[in-house]
């Protein structure tokens, strides 16, 4: 059945997310600027292999974007 594969696929890409955001953001991390912010963000995207595809030009994009988008509506 179709599903069943793309059942694995799913939970093999979000076990990898989640490695991904743990090994990014460990329970003891602490963001003292924008800059360590971005590099946290950086290597979690990195770090996930759905996402090796992306130029690391692109990457640096989307992160700047998203990460000006948060901020804007934080204000």
């Amino acid at each position: 059945m179709i599903f069943e594969g793309m059942k694995f696929d799913v939970m093999k890409m979000s076990s990898n997310v989640i490695a991904a955001y743990r090994k990014a953001f460990p329970e003891n991390a602490i963001m003292t600027s924008t800059d360590d912010a971005v590099e946290r963000i950086s290597d979690l995207l990195n770090s996930i292999e759905g996402l090796k595809k992306i130029t690391q030009e692109e990457k640096l994009l989307l992160l700047k974007q998203g990460f000006t988008l948060a901020m804007v509506k934080q204000f």
